[in-house]
């Protein structure tokens, strides 16, 4: 039987934990709940509002997966296999092929 904890180098292997605590400040365990609830934004000057924006991540996720963009492993328990399980995420060749068309120092600028 082989080890499935494979990471494929020090760059293209990421853990769902770590990914989810840095985006949304909390670990997710199940990326399906990104795409089915509705989360409250607050900013620093008290004021909220309501969002689905998580989803389009979730979205974009399986989508690059389709794509052969990314590949993901996904937590397999007994009776249960859903590929909104993620364990962990690997970027492809595709993938960082295009990551160097990406400029990151790029600001990103939106709603506050």
């Amino acid at each position: 039987m082989q080890d499935r904890n494979i990471v494929y180098g020090s760059q293209n292997t990421i853990k769902w934990t770590d990914f989810s605590k840095f985006v949304f400040g909390t670990e997710i365990r199940d990326m399906s709940c990104l795409m089915n609830t509705e989360f409250i934004v607050r900013y620093d000057d008290g004021t909220e509002k309501r969002t689905i924006d998580p989803a389009y991540i979730a979205r974009s996720i399986i989508k690059l997966h389709s794509l052969g963009v990314l590949q993901y492993d996904f937590v397999t328990t007994a009776g249960t296999t859903s590929p909104n399980f993620i364990d962990r995420l690997h970027v492809t060749f595709f993938g960082q092929k295009l990551l160097e068309y990406i400029d990151a120092n790029n600001e990103v600028k939106g709603d506050p």
